[in-house]
């Protein structure tokens, strides 16, 4: 007989929701949904695995899959994705790779997000200026602009802005999947090896990004939200954005007055200490959880180290 299942979602995500009645009228399953903000999602998705589970259907990220498989805490998709017919060739092998292991597959992604730098076009043809390259090149237009707007009497256009607020969805996002990477750093260390942050490469990166909010970002630059950062490059308040493509997406579907539909996309710049390959997309798998992705009573691992979550 349909039950009800119950949905915990990062509130980042509430727009899936419109299609739960849809859902319910095909199938006769009700939906009760808990939305969370992105930090108590982040640590209710981890405490879930391996206790009695207060939803039916979660949809963790990359980092939280990695560590409970680590743990033991998943059960491999194996029949359960061939009696439901679910095809692993319809998804990159790299994807379905990251999370795979002793040859079963335990997860696979339902969606990729890439970071990339956003910008307004017409300000930069405005004054002259190239898309920039490298971090450095990045500085100097941010700064020419904003210098330049400032002595037009706008003291409300900043240079850059991006996710600064420390924590998980927030400057982790774009610091350990863009920044750090741009400088040359490499999260991956090979199988069963955590993260090594500290090192001199991420430590220059670290420093550089907060600089550059300091000098050219909006006032309270560290703790500004994804949301808040949006708004305000859609207000044609900031000159250059790092964020997802998305971003740009959902801006262009505004008002005709969105600074979106003035506004482009280009790679994530490269840092002083960066090879050549630094400077492409950034592609972050989430996965699909569904009843794939099952808890189990196993005994559990000894835990990876904590994730890093910065601030400044």
């Amino acid at each position: 007989m349909p039950g009800t299942v119950r949905f915990l979602q990062d509130a980042r995500f509430a727009r899936q929701g419109e299609a739960l009645s849809a859902f319910t009228a095909r199938t006769g399953i009700s939906v009760t949904v808990e939305l969370m903000p992105s930090e108590h999602f982040w640590q209710a998705s981890r405490a879930a695995f391996g206790n009695p589970p207060g939803w039916d259907l979660l949809v963790p990220e990359d980092g939280i899959v990695a560590e409970q498989l680590h743990k033991g805490t998943l059960e491999p998709l194996g029949r359960r994705a061939h009696r439901d017919g679910f095809e692993f060739d319809d998804f990159l092998q790299a994807a379905i790779d990251a999370f795979r292991a002793a040859d079963m597959v335990y997860a696979v992604p339902y969606m990729a997000m890439c970071n990339v730098l956003i910008y307004r076009r017409d300000l930069l043809e405005r004054f002259g200026l190239p898309v920039p390259q490298t971090w450095e090149e990045l500085r100097q237009a941010a700064l020419t602009v904003q210098a330049a707007s400032r002595a037009a009497g706008k003291e409300d256009i900043w240079g850059f802005a991006s996710r600064g607020r420390a924590g998980y969805g927030h400057n982790y996002w774009i610091l350990a999947s863009t920044v750090f990477p741009s400088w040359g750093w490499n999260w991956r260390r090979g199988p069963g090896q955590p993260p090594r942050v500290d090192e001199l490469v991420t430590t220059e990166a670290l420093a550089f990004y907060a600089a550059l909010l300091r000098e050219a970002g909006p006032p309270h630059a560290a703790t500004m939200t994804r949301t808040e950062v949006h708004h305000l490059f859609s207000q044609g308040k900031v000159v250059f954005l790092l964020d997802t493509a998305t971003e740009l997406a959902v801006m262009r579907r505004e008002e005709p007055a969105s600074a979106g539909h003035r506004s482009a996309i280009a790679l994530v710049p490269r840092g002083a200490a960066s090879c050549a390959l630094a400077s492409t997309l950034s592609v972050l798998p989430t996965v699909r959880a569904e009843r794939y992705l099952s808890l189990t009573t196993g005994a559990a691992k000894p835990p990876l180290p904590p994730f890093p979550i910065w601030g400044f």
